[in-house]
């Protein structure tokens, strides 16, 4: 299966490779900039945590949106070209209720309040643009007051044209100044984290119908390295996880109609491990294929196929085949509903490291007709995983997750948002310890 796949591969390079030859003999002068910082970013947000990326899709859209105003504003110019900044200071509070914070069983509960208060400023000038924002966190828990801890993070971003190429910088630094003294089993690496920087660059060029992106991308991780017992585990043991990771990514990408895109995407990932007698460090290569259409005006979907190797120093090595499908239908312009379906195969030469992956995800969005203000959202999650060589003759073993998610959201003012969601959690498994997990959280937040 592997070769088939990998011979495909080299098929479809050496195709899109004669057919690239002509698209970029002729470069169109009317593409926008605009298109060529979205698709630029558009890779940004498909990598690292969730919250952090939409904070940068949120500056970008931003960004664009004064695009349009850089010729008005061309006589108010600061610092190096750049527009005077405008501050726009944020305050976001949420109390939630995780009825099960270690994961296990009998289960142990709290009610956990977060405040991050913060500020963005934005700096633009004709062709470039740059985003700041700094904000704190302070997490706090009723039941476990020694697992409070508070920290700061401050974000960068910033986009350049260059000619005709276009080229980004982010990068973002968290630092915990109080760290929790106790901790449960979900919370074991963020509350003890030391300090994280993440730094990315992506240079990106648009032809006619085609294009590419380069990447790098670097994390390094540093944790408390005491000794005082917690829970059985010493402070010591963090500081094993000390690490370094970077990855090299090049993603090139044509249309080959006006509503089908497909996309190469190449990576290679290296992971060290400091302060540690054997480290497990690691590199892999990674090779994904994305076909991607607009079938109807209210129908998209898209396939997507990769093969990874890892080669580990000391665990066995995997070999990874994934297949992925995605359908979004939006029957309405208020609603849209998505379902995605996820093929993993592991391979290894320890047979109990092999298994297969099936994930199925559907998930709605609604915001009512009568009162756009309210959004509804729902997804539902089965996260099932196979170990063929793992059984218990008759009973093979197996992990199966399932997840729901309920959201409503409130546009109150343009300034400020109110949301309620629930995250049901539950995990059947003769492998690992079943249990079950509700999180109901309430979150306000003010823009100003």
């Amino acid at each position: 299966m592997e070769r088939k796949l990998v011979s495909c591969f080299i098929i479809l390079i050496f195709a899109l490779s004669l057919y690239l030859s002509e698209l970029f003999a002729e470069e169109a002068s009317s593409v926008s900039r605009e298109e060529l910082i979205s698709n630029t970013f558009s890779f940004l947000q498909e990598e690292g945590s969730a919250g952090r990326e939409k904070a940068i899709g949120e500056a970008m859209k931003v960004a664009t949106k004064k695009k349009s105003r850089e010729k008005r504003i061309s006589g108010e110019e600061g610092f190096a070209g750049f527009s005077l900044p405008q501050a726009h200071p944020y305050v976001d509070q949420e109390t939630a209720y995780n009825d099960n914070l270690d994961i296990t069983r009998p289960q142990q509960g709290s009610v956990i309040n977060s405040l991050t208060p913060g500020v963005k400023m934005n700096f633009v000038g004709q062709g470039k643009s740059v985003n700041l924002d700094v904000h704190l966190n302070n997490v706090f828990f009723n039941q476990r007051n020694k697992a409070d801890f508070q920290g700061g993070e401050a974000s960068l971003l910033s986009n350049f044209g260059l000619g005709k190429y276009n080229i980004s910088f982010f990068d973002d630094y968290t630092r915990n100044y109080h760290i929790a003294k106790t901790f449960g089993t979900s919370d074991f690496n963020a509350h003890q984290l030391t300090w994280q920087n993440s730094f990315t660059t992506i240079l990106g060029r648009n032809f006619n119908r085609a294009g590419f992106n380069a990447e790098y991308q670097r994390v390094d991780n540093r944790y408390a390295p005491t000794t005082t017992p917690i829970n059985s585990v010493t402070e010591s043991a963090f500081s094993i996880v000390n690490k370094t990771e970077e990855t090299y990514s090049f993603k090139p990408y044509v249309r080959i109609t006006k509503k089908t895109k497909a996309l190469l995407e190449y990576s290679y990932d290296r992971l060290n491990y400091h302060n540690v007698d054997s480290p497990d460090n690691s590199h892999y290569n990674n090779l994904d294929l994305t076909l991607s259409s607009i079938l109807t005006p209210k129908l998209t979907a898209s396939f997507k196929a990769g093969y990874k190797t890892l080669d580990l120093k000391v665990s066995p090595d995997t070999n990874t085949t994934t297949y992925t499908t995605q359908v979004g239908y939006a029957p309405t312009t208020r609603s849209d509903i998505n379902f995605s379906f996820k093929y993993a195969h592991v391979d290894s030469p320890d047979s109990a490291s092999r298994y297969a992956e099936e994930d199925f995800v559907l998930s709605a969005n609604h915001r009512l007709a009568s009162n756009p203000k309210f959004n509804f959202s729902a997804k539902g999650e089965i996260d099932h995983y196979i170990f063929p060589k793992l059984t218990t003759w008759p009973t093979r073993k197996n992990n199966t997750n399932y997840t729901l998610e309920l959201g409503l959201t409130y546009a109150f003012r343009q300034w400020l948002d109110f949301s309620l969601g629930w995250t049901y959690k539950n995990v059947k498994s003769n492998i690992d310890i079943e249990y079950d997990n509700n999180i109901i959280a309430f979150k306000t937040q003010a823009k100003f």
